[in-house]
Formats: C-alpha cells, structure tokens, sequence
C-alpha cells in the first residue's frame, strides 16, 4: 500500500479521535475524570478500520488508473529497439527510475503483459539476472 501511505497513516490518528468522541457521548461534561473504557477504545479502532476500508474503496479507480498507465509506460519502453521487449530489472532500476517491488507488482497485476524470470549466470560467471519480458 505504499501509494496510499499518506492516507494510511492518519488511520491510528482518526481512531484516536473516535475514541474521545465515542468517550465524550458516554460520559458527557464528566468524560474527563471518567478513565476510557476498552470498549470504546475497541469500537473506535472497529471504526476506523471500517473509514480506511471505505477509503480504499472510493479510491480504488484512481490507483487502478495509475498502475494501467505504469503498465502503458513500461510496454512502450519495452517496446524500443534496444530493449527488444525485454530488459533486465536492474537496468530499469537504473537507468529508468523504477522500483523492483513496483515492477514485480505490475508483473503479478498483469501476468498476460508481463512475465519476470531469473536466469543463471553464464558460463563466464556473473550473478543470476532476473528479466522482465514484454508478452506477445
């Protein structure tokens, strides 16, 4: 969820502030010399999980949206002469700006465009590469 981290965390902060009210509503003017109850501190979290589930309902489209344009970005690059509709991860680290983590994910969203595989070294040693291949 690293795209909707700004969102995720204010989470604890919105049941924090579920938790005075729930409290206040018990307890009224008196609510600061009575101690929270578990309860209402529970119900508050409840709460929140319930808000943050909605929230990433709601924007759902927009983070669909956003990785179909990564995925347009990604085949068009693929599809430049030099890298042959394939290119090695560390490379489009590199030289392109992207994350592994981002790359592996668009790979497992879109398993029909994108396919990821490591190969061995070859016979003059190296380390494995792992390549991400643009399907036909």
């Amino acid at each position: 969820m690293r795209d909707v981290t700004s969102f995720v965390a204010r989470w604890h902060e919105q049941a924090l502030r579920l938790a005075i009210n729930l409290h206040a509503a018990v307890h009224g003017g008196k609510a600061h010399e009575k101690p929270m109850a578990t309860e209402t501190a529970k119900a508050a979290v409840e709460l929140a999980r319930w808000f943050g589930r909605q929230q990433l309902r709601v924007i759902a489209a927009a983070r669909t949206a956003r990785e179909d344009a990564e995925l347009r970005r990604l085949r068009k690059l693929l599809q430049e002469t030099r890298y042959n509709n394939k290119a090695t991860l560390r490379e489009l680290c590199h030289n392109h700006g992207y994350r592994k983590a981002d790359l592996q994910r668009l790979a497992q969203k879109f398993p029909t465009a994108l396919s990821i595989k490591k190969t061995l070294p070859g016979a003059n040693g190296g380390r494995p590469s792992e390549i991400i291949f643009l399907q036909a």
